[in-house]
């Protein structure tokens, strides 16, 4: 099991079918969506472009703790959240399993965001410093 099949990556989505199709090929295996509600075709349009996603349909937006569904579900020892617009750099969840595994008093890892095509800082990584 290579690093990054060590971590299954939850995304939560709703109503944002192009955001998401475009963000879904750049995560790596095991993927796990959590549809929160979508009435625009999302879950259908992933289960059929997207089939090495698992996608877990949900009848009312439970909102951002949708995601425990997604921790709850997930069989690796460790899990990273993405947007349905978002998606982790290279090698990125790889280095954050090597930290993990190797402190063990550590319990997250919180990533550096970098907006659009100039990969411009976001000023809230500033914040959560």
């Amino acid at each position: 099991m290579t690093l990054t099949q060590q971590v299954t990556t939850v995304v939560v989505s709703r109503n944002r079918r192009a955001e998401l199709l475009r963000s879904l090929a750049y995560h790596d295996d095991p993927v796990i969506l959590i549809d929160n509600g979508s009435d625009d075709s999302t879950a259908e349009a992933v289960a059929r472009l997207h089939p090495e996603v698992r996608v877990v349909r949900l009848t009312r937006n439970r909102g951002a703790p949708a995601r425990n569904v997604g921790v709850r579900l997930a069989a690796t020892p460790y899990v990273a959240f993405a947007d349905d617009d978002s998606w982790w750099a290279a090698e990125a969840l790889a280095e954050a399993t090597r930290l993990l595994a190797g402190n063990p008093q550590l319990g997250l890892v919180a990533a550096r965001i970098l907006l659009g095509d100039a990969n411009l800082e976001d000023p809230l990584c500033r914040i959560m410093a």
